[in-house]
């Protein structure tokens, strides 16, 4: 069976994923959080953000027809928390953090997970 947006559109989800990745980079190499982003708690502004890469890349992963896409979504994520985490780490006020590593994975992992239920769920509706 053929993923979603295989065929047709399959460029669609990937320009999504690298549009999230690089409005990730941007944000997170300035020297200060937007303010919106400082009213929540600095993990759940990762995990959230890294639920909808994750979810995004898995869906890109699908398209480009990735044998485990759900695993490949995630590893996608959590290996673009993990650059972006070093490359804080060169930029003037920011700082490399393991607990923003970790919400990245965790949040990486659910996104890409929900991504494959859903898959799976209108598969079993049809």
């Amino acid at each position: 069976m053929r993923g979603a947006g295989v065929g047709r559109r399959p460029w669609v989800p990937v320009l999504v994923t690298v549009g999230l990745s690089l409005v990730y980079l941007y944000l997170g190499t300035r020297p200060s959080t937007p303010r919106l982003l400082r009213r929540l708690p600095d993990v759940v502004v990762h995990a959230a953000a890294y639920s909808l890469l994750g979810f995004s890349a898995t869906i890109a992963a699908r398209a480009l027809a990735v044998t485990r896409p759900v695993l490949a979504g995630a590893a996608f994520s959590t290996a673009h928390g993990a650059a972006l985490e070093g490359f804080q780490h060169l930029t003037p006020r920011r700082a490399a953090q393991l607990r923003d590593l970790v919400a990245d994975a965790i949040g990486a992992g659910a996104g890409a997970f929900l991504a494959g239920r859903l898959r799976r769920n209108m598969k079993n509706s049809r």
